[in-house]
């Protein structure tokens, strides 16, 4: 009688979908491994091609070899008020200054030495481009939209549109479409450096403003104002109506119900020790 034969433990038909998705995940990988290493090599071998012959057509090529880690990392500023057309480009740019100073025999992948500089032309673009004063995303988006239709209401009429022409095509408030309108000069704000048009030339800064002729006399109205909050009430009241208020004294007599001699040394008592006070801050 031969011995029994064990046979082989059959899993369970539950693990099996699990099984086989680990597989396909790993021959995956190992084919993605396999796809990025083949292109590493390819990028070396034509690197040092156009090293040697210098060929345009070669430089062409290792730059579109490397136009979707310009697009991977563009997509990092989506939304950020630019197009993105232009964002790659600018990254493009960055890449290629990349590939002109990439060194090989540094031992550097030459997407890890190309990264940082791509990154840096994006930002260098967008400080660029930033704006003179922060406008709030959905002013931006207004004045773009209102722009447009400027311009197709200009078509239409045969001359500049309105604000109230402008809203009601919109179905906008009116004060909407003026504050994006004003908004939108924030944009682009002018130097005060730039000259001014005219036959001088002058800095615009040279002709706005102006001296103001109370700034002289601040720190008198300031040590002025202190002292006459120092001063008992019914001096300031009586200062109030001589030299704020121009009546006479006949007159503060007749509102205080005092004599006009009594104002008079009302006046006198006030201005010595309004005076005194003055002097001790000086």
């Amino acid at each position: 009688m031969q011995p029994e034969t064990k046979q082989p433990e059959i899993l369970p038909p539950a693990a099996a979908p699990e099984i086989a998705g680990a597989v396909a995940e790993r021959s995956s990988s190992a084919r993605d491994s396999a796809a990025r290493f083949e292109r590493v090599n390819d990028f070396e071998r034509l690197y040092a091609q156009w090293r040697e012959t210098d060929d345009p057509a070669l430089r062409e090529r290792l730059i579109l070899m490397h136009r979707s880690l310009v697009m991977y990392l563009a997509r990092r500023f989506a939304d950020r008020g630019e197009s993105m057309d232009d964002v790659v480009q600018q990254g493009m740019i960055g890449l290629i200054y990349a590939l002109d100073h990439f060194d090989a025999k540094r031992g550097v992948r030459f997407a890890t030495f190309a990264t940082p500089t791509i990154i840096g032309e994006i930002r260098r673009y967008f400080r660029d481009r930033s704006r003179g004063v922060r406008v709030p995303r959905r002013v931006q988006e207004m004045n773009q939209t209102i722009l447009s239709k400027i311009e197709l209401l200009t078509q239409e009429f045969n001359r500049s549109p309105t604000y109230r022409e402008i809203a009601q095509s919109l179905g906008l408030p009116i004060e909407d479409v003026i504050e994006a309108l004003e908004s939108g000069r924030a944009f682009d704000p002018i130097s005060l450096d730039e000259p001014f048009l005219g036959e001088d030339l002058v800095p615009l800064a040279e002709r706005i403003g102006g001296v103001d002729p109370a700034l002289a006399s601040a720190d008198e109205q300031s040590l002025l104002h202190a002292a006459l909050l120092r001063l008992p009430e019914k001096h300031r009241v009586v200062l109030h109506y001589a030299y704020f208020q121009n009546k006479s004294q006949v007159e503060i007599a007749g509102l205080l119900g005092v004599s006009q001699m009594h104002v008079s040394r009302l006046l006198r008592a006030a201005l010595a020790q309004l005076r005194r006070y003055l002097e001790e801050d000086l």
